[in-house]
């Protein structure tokens, strides 16, 4: 009976023994894809880094952007008055038109 024990100990040990391996074969086949996909993502970010690196000059920085566009809060209101005044005109303008459409027809020529 001992011998009986022993093997079945022995086999039940080889199966466990299989189980592990088999375990750690897929965990080092997990461990290989972990790796390759960590390489694709770093590599797509280093291309991106370089892009940046290669466009950095088209990109201005928020000060320097404040400083050369401080003067736009003035430009706006100085367009704005112009632009009413051009419409005030305008209307002047149609205003005497018109009256002097009226004019025109009170009278007769």
């Amino acid at each position: 009976m001992a011998d009986f024990v022993r093997h079945v100990d022995i086999d039940f040990l080889d199966a466990k023994l299989e189980a592990i391996r088999e375990r750690m074969n897929g965990m080092d086949r997990a461990l290989v894809h972990s790796s390759r996909e960590m390489e694709r993502r770093l590599e797509g970010l280093n291309e991106l880094r370089e892009e940046f690196t290669r466009n950095r000059d088209a990109f201005m920085l928020k000060e320097d952007f404040n400083e050369k566009h401080k003067d736009l809060g003035q430009i706006e209101k100085r367009v704005a008055k112009l632009e009413t005044r051009s419409i005030v005109w305008t209307g002047v303008i149609a205003f005497l038109l018109v009256l002097f459409e009226v004019a025109m027809r009170v009278i007769k020529f």
